[in-house]
């Protein structure tokens, strides 16, 4: 009984959902081999004509199989990014522009209950969620930054698409959703780098990829434009006559001129003592 169809490896850096997959089918699988066999104790084995559970990914699984025996099946939820931290960033190097990010992937594993009587998959759905908790630190040590809290386990469902041909009052699912979460860490390179800059400058040049905009310069002249026009913002003729200088009881306040400092040369801050 393979876990995946043409599949006999994986790893965290390679495809770490497949690699979650396989964890979790590799997990239970284990977990129930020590059951022992022919005390209805839900053994399982490698060889489909001897185990008395099948636990597997694929789906729909045939009814008449769940009729002698239950099973559980896995199904991953979809995962997220979890934006744990500004731009992500761990560490950059300044004298490459290397940089290196990380983040916090979470998701759910969920394994589908499925036996013949609800009594059935209620409690081949117990063994499941106990272990899953108790048994932590084992997926914990396989790499998972968190796994097996704040289990869930759902009341009893018919079994819908899991099952093929099935009829209704037959079979009973009962999920068991585990929580889980992993830490990814991406680092861009020197190499990457220079394709990254390739990338950028065949959007600019086909015109997708235009530089940010920026406000005005401080002598009034616009900035690049957006969208065809200048993000600097001008005053005309006719707004400019209708300001009106600020006063104060009727009387114009004197407003000191700005006098503009040049890039190249340090503000100086006069402080009174």
């Amino acid at each position: 009984m393979t876990l995946l169809d043409g599949d006999t490896r994986s790893t965290w850096g390679e495809n770490p959902l497949l690699h979650v997959t396989r964890l979790c089918l590799s997990f239970l699988q284990q977990l129930f081999a020590q059951a022992p066999a022919g005390e209805d104790s839900f053994h399982w084995d490698q060889a489909e004509d001897q185990t008395e559970i099948l636990i597997t990914d694929k789906a729909p699984i045939d009814g008449e199989m769940v009729g002698h025996r239950p099973a559980i099946v896995f199904i991953r939820s979809p995962v997220g990014f979890g934006g744990v931290a500004m731009d992500q960033m761990q560490s950059m190097t300044m004298a490459t522009g290397e940089r290196k990010h990380t983040d916090l992937i979470s998701g759910n594993a969920t394994f589908n209950c499925i036996g013949r009587h609800k009594n059935t998959a209620e409690y081949v759905s117990w063994i499941v969620a106990r272990h899953c908790w108790i048994l932590r630190r084992i997926m914990l040590r396989a790499g998972f930054h968190d796994f097996g809290q704040r289990i869930q386990i759902m009341s009893a469902t018919p079994p819908g698409a899991l099952v093929q041909n099935a009829v209704e009052g037959e079979s009973f699912n009962v999920p068991v959703v585990v929580p889980f979460h992993f830490q990814w860490q991406d680092t861009i390179s020197q190499q990457e780098l220079v394709k990254a800059e390739a990338i950028e400058m065949q959007l600019a040049t086909a015109g997708i990829g235009a530089r940010r905009p920026t406000a005005a310069s401080l002598d009034g002249s616009p900035g690049p434009g957006l969208r065809g026009s200048a993000l600097g913002a001008r005053v005309g003729p006719k707004l400019a006559g209708s300001l009106k200088p600020p006063s104060a009881g009727g009387r114009p306040l004197a407003v000191a001129a700005l006098e503009r400092v040049p890039d190249s040369q340090p503000i100086r801050v006069r402080i009174k003592t």
